[in-house]
């Protein structure tokens, strides 16, 4: 069984103190990696505003290139974070590479996503994947 950490990483949080005490938190507990994904004004968070600065994203990214690539790390858990390559490459989701189908069955890009696509029970798949695609995930779109 693979075990991680997932974290949210808030405005408030983001710092390198934290980011490095969370890394050697999940390291003592023998973690295989850490989610790290960024917050989006969707769920608990709908309304608010969560958007991280530029100098907070370069952090988040900065701490994924260094616990993924320097040796000095190599004892680390690895560090998954899909915003890295979604400002990239754009959305994972959006029927590109996955879709998300929450505990409603609502059918969504992905989980950060707050509108739906039509429910897996009652509509056509191959016609939710195609408005997927044809709408994308907010703020990965254009990447």
């Amino acid at each position: 069984m693979v075990v991680n950490l997932s974290l949210c990483a808030t405005k408030e949080f983001v710092n390198e103190e934290n980011l490095q005490t969370y890394a050697k938190l999940a390291k003592q507990l023998g973690i295989a990696f850490i989610w790290l994904l960024e917050p989006h004004a969707t769920g608990h968070y709908e309304g608010l505003d969560v958007a991280l600065s530029e100098q907070q994203i370069t952090m988040l990214q900065t701490f994924y290139e260094q616990y993924n690539f320097d040796k000095k790390f190599k004892d680390y858990p690895a560090v998954a974070y899909p915003a890295y390559h979604q400002r990239r490459v754009g959305c994972l989701g959006s029927g590109n590479r996955f879709i998300y189908i929450d505990s409603n069955g609502k059918i969504k890009s992905c989980p950060m996503c707050g509108s739906a696509h039509g429910n897996a029970e009652t509509v056509d798949i191959d016609m939710a994947i195609k408005s997927l695609q044809a709408i994308g995930c907010g703020p990965f779109r254009d990447a």
